[in-house]
């Protein structure tokens, strides 16, 4: 079972709501990007704002393995091991502080059509599905680890992989890492008029260095025209997270 913790600094002002999935992200691959917030402000569901971690603006690319779901402590049939990836930026409620930042899905893809469907209705996330696969050669011996992800759509294959060390450091507060890494909620009804929140929860996270990256990906034909200059683009920082027991709550009404 997944182990449920509750970031200390969220307050108590948003009532707990039950959990309904539980799993496991793992290997998580973060590619950040520094942005103008302006080309941001289409995806923002109503009632929140961007976030900034030291007047910067990002957004992240990131790929990561799924494991072990559960819905309502029940396993889900062929979905206990799905490869992800996803495109976000950072945001909170109007007027809130850190302790309710979040993300927001500009667009996520997996090669699960059910856990796409029922994102796509009962969180009104953006999933997309294509086929998705995961590579991850960890070398105890050496230290050294390799993890890719791979994913294809219109015969083009994408890809984002990193070369990392293998012994982990914990994610300190304060930094960009832990800014990007720990976000407790998820916000999305940017196509509707009703913003909706769900909590996600889990330990602060350790990470590797990493000592090489490559990432593959067309920015325009996966995520937009607007987002094309990226393709030309170095991430202003690459994380290889380790990942942990995860749990998310059932939405709510922001």
């Amino acid at each position: 079972m997944a182990q449920t913790i509750l970031l200390p600094h969220i307050k108590k002002e948003v009532s707990v709501a039950p959990i309904v999935i539980t799993g496991e992200w793992r290997k998580l691959i973060m590619a950040n990007y520094v942005v103008d917030p302006a080309l941001l402000l289409p995806y923002l569901p109503p009632k929140t704002s961007l976030n900034v971690w030291n007047g910067n603006c990002y957004v992240t690319l990131a790929g990561f393995t799924f494991d072990h779901v559960k819905i309502r402590g029940i396993r889900v049939p062929f979905h206990q091991e799905v490869t992800e990836i996803n495109f976000r930026c950072y945001v909170k409620p109007e007027g809130a502080g850190q302790d309710r930042r979040g993300v927001v899905f500009i667009r996520e893809i997996t090669g699960k059509p059910l856990l796409a469907w029922g994102a796509n209705i009962f969180y009104k996330e953006h999933y997309r599905v294509m086929p998705i696969e995961r590579s991850w050669n960890i070398h105890d011996s050496k230290p050294q680890q390799r993890i890719r992800y791979t994913w294809r759509q219109d015969g083009y294959e994408y890809f984002m992989k990193v070369k990392a060390g293998n012994r982990p450091v914990r994610v300190v507060s304060g930094t960009e890492e832990h800014f990007l890494m720990m976000q407790p909620f998820g916000y999305t009804g940017r196509d509707t008029s009703t913003p909706w929140q769900y909590r996600v929860e889990h330990p602060v996270w350790d990470m590797y260095p990493v000592e090489k990256y490559k990432i593959n990906v067309d920015f325009n034909a996966l995520f937009g025209r607007q987002f094309e200059f990226l393709n030309h683009a170095k991430p202003s920082s690459v994380y290889l997270a380790e990942g942990s027991d995860i749990a998310i709550r059932m939405r709510q009404r922001l």
